[in-house]
């Protein structure tokens, strides 16, 4: 079977859908991040697929939501990705994204939307339950901020949250709805 002239495809399931970019890149998203689990290979290397197309909104994964995903809470690694919609209201300068995370954990985003990802959380490394928090980010309310996720278990204790907080906004630290 082939398809020409595609634009976009959008793939749905009850109150979810991702929308599928020419070319395999996601064009948008209602709700959640688009996310894959991999077995572990190495130090927070993807290995053999475990799952694919899990909608995580919001990111809070935990031994639990592994063990009900891909059978195992021990030696995975997940690479999600997807759209961040600002909250709040006008332009502030103190957005700042934080993790709760065991063990390693990257998250990248793309202010700019061009496709040139930076790195605004980076520990990448095997650890307890630990929080990490971006340099604060320049955004404006209702701003779609494409964001990538890469996060390994190693052993013990599996976690991964991703939050948001703004002082100007009155934000305290709050589990990213997407």
């Amino acid at each position: 079977m082939s398809f020409t002239n595609i634009e976009n495809i959008t793939l749905a399931s009850g109150a979810d859908s991702v929308t599928l970019a020419t070319g395999g890149g996601l064009a948008s998203r209602q709700p959640g991040l688009l996310a894959d689990f991999y077995n572990k290979s190495g130090a927070g290397v993807a290995g053999s697929l475990l799952r694919s197309g899990v909608v995580l909104g919001p990111v809070n994964v935990q031994d639990q939501t592994l063990q009900s995903l891909v059978g195992k809470s021990d030696q995975v690694y997940l690479f999600a990705q997807g759209f961040l919609t600002v909250p709040g209201s006008g332009s502030y300068n103190d957005f700042i994204l934080s993790t709760t995370s065991d063990d390693g954990v990257r998250v990248k985003i793309d202010l700019a939307g061009n496709g040139a990802f930076s790195n605004v959380i980076n520990n990448y490394t095997d650890h307890g339950p630990t929080v990490d928090n971006s340099s604060p980010q320049s955004v404006t309310a209702g701003q779609r901020i494409p964001i990538q996720i890469e996060w390994f278990e190693s052993g013990g204790g599996a976690i991964l949250g991703l939050y948001y907080q703004s002082s100007s906004q009155g934000i305290g630290r709050t589990l990213v709805p997407l």
